[in-house]
Protein backbone atom coordinates (compact mmCIF):
# COMPACT_ATOMS: atom_id res chain seq x y z
CA UNK A 1 0.00 0.00 0.00
CA UNK A 2 2.64 2.41 0.44
CA UNK A 3 3.64 2.68 -3.18
CA UNK A 4 -0.36 3.46 -3.81
CA UNK A 5 -0.05 6.82 -2.15
CA UNK A 6 2.06 8.70 -4.36
CA UNK A 7 0.08 7.26 -7.44
CA UNK A 8 -3.43 8.51 -5.78
CA UNK A 9 -2.27 12.00 -4.81
CA UNK A 10 -0.84 12.19 -9.07
CA UNK A 11 -4.84 10.96 -9.59
CA UNK A 12 -6.39 13.64 -7.51
CA UNK A 13 -3.81 16.08 -8.90
CA UNK A 14 -5.07 15.06 -12.23
CA UNK A 15 -8.51 15.09 -11.72
CA UNK A 16 -8.95 18.34 -9.94
CA UNK A 17 -7.37 20.09 -13.48
CA UNK A 18 -10.55 18.85 -15.23
CA UNK A 19 -13.54 18.93 -12.23
CA UNK A 20 -16.44 19.66 -13.38
CA UNK A 21 -18.99 22.61 -12.09
CA UNK A 22 -22.35 22.52 -10.89
CA UNK A 23 -24.41 19.92 -9.16
CA UNK A 24 -21.64 17.28 -8.88
CA UNK A 25 -19.18 19.60 -7.23
CA UNK A 26 -21.56 20.28 -4.69
CA UNK A 27 -22.50 17.00 -4.18
CA UNK A 28 -18.74 15.98 -3.83
CA UNK A 29 -18.30 18.70 -2.06
CA UNK A 30 -20.78 17.82 0.69
CA UNK A 31 -19.13 14.53 0.84
CA UNK A 32 -16.13 15.94 1.56
CA UNK A 33 -16.86 17.67 4.41
CA UNK A 34 -18.79 14.75 5.82
CA UNK A 35 -15.54 12.91 5.24
CA UNK A 36 -13.49 15.47 6.89
CA UNK A 37 -15.98 14.84 9.39
CA UNK A 38 -14.99 11.01 9.81
CA UNK A 39 -18.60 10.06 8.65
CA UNK A 40 -17.77 8.15 6.16
CA UNK A 41 -21.45 5.96 5.65
CA UNK A 42 -22.59 9.59 5.13
CA UNK A 43 -19.66 10.84 2.58
CA UNK A 44 -20.30 7.62 0.45
CA UNK A 45 -23.78 8.17 0.04
CA UNK A 46 -22.92 11.91 -1.41
CA UNK A 47 -20.41 10.49 -3.34
CA UNK A 48 -23.03 7.49 -5.00
CA UNK A 49 -24.87 10.99 -6.13
CA UNK A 50 -22.54 12.28 -7.66
CA UNK A 51 -21.90 9.13 -9.54
CA UNK A 52 -25.30 9.82 -10.46
CA UNK A 53 -24.13 13.11 -11.88
CA UNK A 54 -20.56 11.88 -13.22
CA UNK A 55 -20.59 8.06 -13.68
CA UNK A 56 -17.52 8.30 -14.99
CA UNK A 57 -15.59 11.04 -12.84
CA UNK A 58 -12.42 10.11 -11.41
CA UNK A 59 -12.81 12.43 -8.53
CA UNK A 60 -16.12 10.48 -7.33
CA UNK A 61 -14.06 7.26 -8.09
CA UNK A 62 -10.90 8.76 -5.83
CA UNK A 63 -13.30 10.15 -2.85
CA UNK A 64 -15.18 6.96 -2.89
CA UNK A 65 -11.79 4.99 -2.78
CA UNK A 66 -10.82 7.04 0.52
CA UNK A 67 -13.86 6.17 2.26
CA UNK A 68 -13.66 2.66 1.81
CA UNK A 69 -9.74 2.89 2.78
CA UNK A 70 -11.13 4.54 6.02
CA UNK A 71 -13.59 1.61 7.06
CA UNK A 72 -10.99 -0.59 6.16
CA UNK A 73 -12.47 -2.39 2.95
CA UNK A 74 -9.40 -2.34 1.26
CA UNK A 75 -10.45 -4.69 -1.84
CA UNK A 76 -12.96 -2.01 -2.75
CA UNK A 77 -10.97 0.79 -1.96
CA UNK A 78 -8.30 -0.24 -5.02
CA UNK A 79 -11.40 -1.14 -6.85
CA UNK A 80 -12.57 2.23 -7.15
CA UNK A 81 -8.64 3.86 -7.05
CA UNK A 82 -8.32 1.67 -10.40
CA UNK A 83 -11.36 3.12 -11.70
CA UNK A 84 -10.36 6.60 -10.95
Amino acid sequence: MKGLLPKIILILAIANFGFAGGALHDKVKEGNKLYGDKKYDEALVKYNDAQIESPNSPEVFFNMGNVFYRQKKYKEAVEAYRKA
